[in-house]
């Protein structure tokens, strides 16, 4: 799972699935156009895997 959409009731499951996956805290960004994977009403958040510092490029400070 290296997405995981879920609605605002199944945010914590979808944390602690992601943190339990990945072993890292995700960053959290809006997203209404998927659907929660968890019960299948519209999704409010996008769960991700934080970039590398490599994959940013120059512009991290």
């Amino acid at each position: 799972m290296e997405i995981i959409y879920c609605c605002n009731e199944d945010y914590d499951m979808g944390i602690d699935d992601f943190i339990l996956e990945h072993e890292t805290f995700p960053i959290i960004e809006n997203d209404e156009n998927h659907e929660c994977q968890y019960c299948r009403e519209k999704s409010l958040y996008r769960l991700v895997m934080p970039l590398k510092v490599e994959e940013k490029g120059n512009d991290v400070v």
